[in-house]
């Protein structure tokens, strides 16, 4: 799979594992980005992204146990295809 992604982190990658913000920054950093956002499902997506301070897209229609409300600081889609124009607009692309 590596050979689709720049940065590819598992779960063994590291010596901590989400929702420990430091693999989702050591991704950030890797990819040399100055700005970021994080698209997830679950529960422990959305605290990663909280505990990293980087915008949190809430996709709802994927795993998670808590209701759609529990994610209420996050940007909620339920299409893939509503992604380009939210990243635009969260990362204020020029």
């Amino acid at each position: 799979m590596e050979r689709f992604f720049e940065v590819v982190v598992g779960g063994d990658s590291l010596s901590v594992k989400k929702p420990n913000p430091a693999p989702l920054q050591h991704c950030v950093a890797r990819l040399g980005a100055s700005a970021a956002l994080y698209i997830g499902d679950s529960e422990v997506d959305y605290e990663t992204a909280q505990r990293a301070q980087i915008p949190f897209i809430f996709f709802t229609g994927g795993y998670r146990k808590a209701s759609a409300a529990f994610f209420q600081n996050a940007h909620h889609i339920d299409q893939f295809s509503a992604v380009p124009a939210l990243a635009d607009s969260l990362l204020k692309k020029p």
